[in-house]
């Protein structure tokens, strides 16, 4: 994924146990109680497995989010989300990736395949009155307002033309096949940021996604752009670096941080004017990795930009 897609979607069964114990529930109807039956069951077997589980405030959830938790409930899409993500946590301890990539590659998966306007409802209410707190991943970013990027860029650089992404550094969020951006100003205030990619479903499918995020002017002399995105209902914080840019604007180099409640990510993405770029170019897209970040671009991907994918730019 590149530094936007579906990050840190990784509710598990445990996220909808609120549901045991909210008022009045057990005297519900029928379908309210076969759902808490189902939903016990569930409970039973993650605490059986010994999975780390988010963190819910039963108050909180009582108080503001019970109506999209009872949707969930009664949503195929919702309660199946849910319970794949609920697999991949299993794999927490086994996972040693310094950013839990399988667990956010599984997870991500499951989002990719289930997610629907319910399931977004339901996170989005979670997230915004603070009813949730996941498993925490670290923040392990390598930029500050100290780097030194080998040319000054802005916002503007980015939206001089539409770009694919030909390489990136985060395994699971910049390597998707037939990645493409775009930066169109709205009005003097605001940016409309567009990615457009393709995803592996969990039936081991393609899906096209196309994004429209909005993303605020920088200040003056900015070294980064720093935006807010909500996506399949879980708030986002990120930040770029714009590292260097080729003299002929062939190529762009940035690097990103950025994090959804406690899951920090990093990564790092090469724009191009065209799919693929000739080896030549890439000895000064490494030397700017190295210099700035002290980062080895051999461990970055080849994003998989064929003919066969759509044409957007």
């Amino acid at each position: 994924m590149a530094a936007f897609k579906h990050k840190g979607c990784i509710v598990t069964a445990v996220v909808i146990i609120v549901l045991i114990y909210l008022p009045g529930l057990s005297n519900g109807n029928h379908l309210e109680r076969a759902a808490l039956t189902e939903l016990t069951e569930l409970l039973a077997i993650n605490q059986e497995s010994g999975a780390p589980a988010p963190h819910l405030n039963l108050e909180c959830v009582t108080e503001h989010c019970l109506a999209p938790s009872l949707a969930c409930v009664e949503n195929s899409n919702c309660r199946e989300s849910i319970n794949c993500a609920k697999d991949c946590m299993q794999a927490w301890d086994n996972d040693t990736t310094k950013q839990k990539l399988h667990i956010q590659n599984c997870t991500n998966i499951c989002a990719f395949s289930y997610a629907d306007e319910v399931y977004e409802k339901l996170m989005s209410c979670y997230t915004n009155y603070g009813c949730i707190s996941f498993p925490p991943i670290p923040r392990m970013c390598l930029a500050n307002d100290s780097i030194v990027p080998l040319k000054q860029l802005t916002i503007k650089n980015l939206a001089e033309q539409s770009w694919w992404v030909v390489k990136g550094l985060n395994e699971v969020y910049d390597c998707y096949p037939c990645q493409t951006i775009q930066f169109t100003q709205i009005n003097s205030t605001l940016w409309d940021y567009i990615p457009q990619y393709e995803v592996y479903l969990r039936n081991g499918s393609l899906e096209s996604i196309t994004q429209h995020l909005p993303i605020p002017n920088q200040p003056p002399n900015s070294k980064n752009i720093t935006f807010v995105y909500h996506d399949v209902g879980l708030k986002h914080s990120e930040t770029w670096w714009l590292l260097n840019e080729a003299d002929d604007k062939s190529w762009l180099a940035m690097y990103y941080c950025g994090n959804t409640l406690q899951w920090y990510y990093e990564g790092a993405l090469v724009f191009a004017r065209s799919r693929t770029l000739s080896d030549n170019f890439y000895q000064s897209i490494s030397s700017t990795y190295k210099s700035v970040l002290g980062v080895d671009f051999s461990q970055f991907c080849s994003v998989y930009n064929s003919e066969d994918c759509p044409k957007r730019v």
